[in-house]
């Protein structure tokens, strides 16, 4: 992503639960830690949208002899809207169904003040495919 590396991985004590790791990237701990506070306060004024991503955690992360790293964890998506047109060309009912998912939550966010600013193809988000009622989620 543009503000740092998405890792997947599992949810601690459910082994089948995948989870979305957004390390966040900056020059320094402080820069990190102002854009993941940013973050968790969209997410905690969003509340829980069936459009929008839901952040679930933030954690601290830290190698050995490596300075610590900021973590937000999110629920895990298979594919998004740029990998899946890769693979296949959209019908005009899947194509209506995403455009009124992602308009759905950018009017919920614009009702309570808040901008998304990088609506872009990689951050509208599929779990499943649209063939077996997937539903987007804006990312």
């Amino acid at each position: 992503g543009e503000f740092g590396t998405v890792y997947v991985g599992k949810a601690r004590g459910n082994g089948t639960h995948s989870v979305a790791i957004k390390m966040i990237m900056g020059s320094d701990l402080l820069s990190r830690a102002s854009h993941a506070d940013a973050v968790v306060r969209r997410h905690a004024a969003l509340q829980r949208h069936p459009h929008i991503v839901n952040l679930l955690d933030v954690s601290i992360f830290q190698r050995m002899s490596e300075p610590p790293m900021i973590g937000l964890i999110f629920d895990h998506f298979d594919t998004d809207i740029k990998q899946f047109l890769q693979s296949r060309a959209f019908r005009i009912g899947g194509m209506r169904h995403v455009l009124r998912s992602v308009l759905a939550a950018l009017v919920y966010m614009h009702d309570r003040g808040l901008v998304h600013a990088n609506v872009k193809p990689a951050n509208i988000l599929l779990r499943g495919t649209l063939i077996t009622g997937g539903s987007p989620v804006l990312g």
